[in-house]
């Protein structure tokens, strides 16, 4: 179906930029011929996704914020992008917290192109809008630096303090080892009572979340981990499992796998392929689909559904299964959003103490969803 351009509320790829606010005539937009192949906005802003991947993680969330800025500015302030200054930028921070009116930019979650797409879910949290901002920065210094803007409108704004920066890690927000024992033992349950049609699904379900759990990776991190990143190496004598990760900013790091976990995954993509783990076949994700074709990732989306329906039944089958123990862990705060750690004395791996990775916890606050059936009021 073709598409159909309109100015309104669209995402990004549908949406018409009307004449006179094309920002070929705005009033930031440099005399000079600029050094990218764009007469308009809407190139512009082309040329600067052009550099990303398209199937990755950073090229979506670096759209959604120039997408949102966009029409905003449009729809909003009736201004063209290239003509937004230094007071419109501080609005746009108003904005953000608060997008109104909220029947016009707010709804739930939708594939682009459904019919009531929104750009927002809701208001966004400091750290959100702190991204977001960055963002933004990044783009009008790329138009800068290409001769298509004259001036970045942000860099007169003081910048947004980082909300974590002073704050402590909340330990109280993470899975302590009677909470992490129980979800193992409610996961390990699932894998073995579940009918045949049920079983292969709960047997992928527990090898992620654990996989998410024991190494921090982050969603998209997941999604994108192959067989062929997988390494074994020995020192001092003994066998270490590690899997190379590119993470954030397009650097790869070394994660290391703990040997009960690689002999969990290694016996799951067993079950769950008929194939070995160290099979030379680089190319497959570690995280097998459960049909088509070997080679086809799942999305970050797709794993975010898998753990949520998780953490869903967890909370149900905990409630009548362990009262008690659902009882104690209610009175814990929500869980962690920092990173993943477990407390209480509970074993400390390499991979939890590195700030820039996440695991099942985050993921669980993401959802808004305690996987004891505790909303999350962070």
């Amino acid at each position: 179906m073709p598409l159909t351009y309109t100015t309104g509320v669209v995402p990004l790829e549908q949406f018409l930029l009307p004449e006179g606010l094309d920002g070929s005539q705005g009033m930031n937009h440099s005399a000079n011929t600029p050094f990218i192949p764009a007469t308009d906005d809407y190139q512009a802003i082309g040329n600067w996704l052009a550099r990303l991947e398209p199937a990755s993680h950073t090229y979506r969330s670096y759209r959604r914020e120039a997408e949102r800025l966009l029409l905003w500015a449009i729809l909003v302030k009736q201004k063209a992008l290239s003509s937004l200054d230094m007071l419109d930028m501080g609005e746009y921070r108003t904005f953000l917290a608060d997008p109104q009116p909220a029947h016009l930019w707010v709804g739930p979650p939708k594939k682009k192109g459904q019919p009531d797409w929104k750009p927002f879910t809701g208001s966004l949290s400091p750290r959100s809008r702190r991204f977001s901002e960055t963002v933004i920065n990044g783009l009008f210094t790329f138009l800068v630096n290409q001769h298509y803007l004259l001036n970045n409108p942000l860099t007169a704004l003081a910048k947004l303090k980082n909300p974590d920066a002073l704050k402590p890690m909340d330990t109280n927000r993470s899975f302590n080892e009677a909470q992490w024992q129980l979800i193992q033992a409610f996961l390990d349950t699932q894998a073995a009572n579940a009918d045949v049609g049920e079983k292969l699904k709960w047997l992928r379900t527990r090898m992620i979340i654990q996989l998410a759990y024991g190494t921090g990776l982050r969603l998209h991190e997941l999604v994108n981990a192959k067989l062929g990143d997988l390494e074994t190496r020995q020192r001092q004598g003994k066998t270490q499992h590690w899997l190379m990760v590119l993470g954030k900013g397009q650097k790869w790091r070394d994660v290391p796998i703990p040997l009960p976990l690689y002999r969990l995954m290694a016996e799951t993509y067993q079950q769950l392929t008929g194939r070995q783990l160290n099979r030379p076949s680089p190319g497959n994700p570690i995280i097998p689909p459960l049909r088509g074709a070997a080679n086809n990732a799942l999305t970050p989306l797709a794993i975010h559904r898998v753990i949520k329906e998780a953490f869903t039944t967890a909370a149900s089958s905990l409630s009548i299964t362990n009262p008690s123990g659902r009882k104690i862990i209610g009175r814990q705060r929500p869980l962690a959003a920092a990173h993943p750690r477990l407390t209480g004395g509970g074993p400390q791996h390499p991979a939890h103490h590195d700030p820039g990775q996440f695991g099942a916890q985050q993921y669980c606050h993401h959802l808004q969803l305690c996987p004891f059936g505790q909303r999350c009021q962070a």
